[in-house]
């Protein structure tokens, strides 16, 4: 993954929260975190199993479905990922960092038409670290 389109989303993210209050640490968090940052496990699989755990009963947190999308992708599931950032903007179609982690996912699986459909997306609803890369990529409009 491109590591300084992804550090360009979670400052975006940043930007869009507020900054680094405790709430808006834990949406920077749910944006992109391994699971050891995440998860009480120390191992991929086993911070899948505990959002999971989360998710399952009744899906009704977009943050939910994005943590968990996060893991997966950490794993390398990147489809599972995307289907669970499709979720979380699903319940949520505000929720900013659903839209750049999908975007990331999108551009590790060399999906450039869906990285710009969801980072304009992104751009729409305020976030300057998506405005900033479809400048930077000629994209019209920003």
């Amino acid at each position: 993954m491109n590591t300084m389109l992804r550090c360009i989303f979670v400052a975006g993210i940043l930007l869009v929260t507020g900054g680094a209050d405790a709430k808006s640490a834990g949406n920077a968090s749910a944006a992109y975190c391994s699971p050891e940052e995440y998860c009480a496990s120390n191992t991929a699989a086993g911070g899948l199993m505990d959002n999971s755990k989360a998710v399952e009963p009744e899906p009704t947190s977009a943050e939910d479905f994005n943590i968990r999308g996060a893991v997966k992708s950490e794993k390398g599931d990147k489809q599972g990922a995307i289907a669970d950032y499709t979720r979380a903007i699903e319940l949520d179609p505000l929720y900013v960092p659903a839209y750049m982690n999908r975007a990331a996912d999108k551009l590790d699986l060399g999906d450039k038409p869906g990285v710009i459909a969801d980072l304009s997306e992104a751009a729409r609803l305020g976030n300057a670290g998506a405005q900033q890369w479809l400048k930077e990529n000629g994209v019209s409009g920003w």
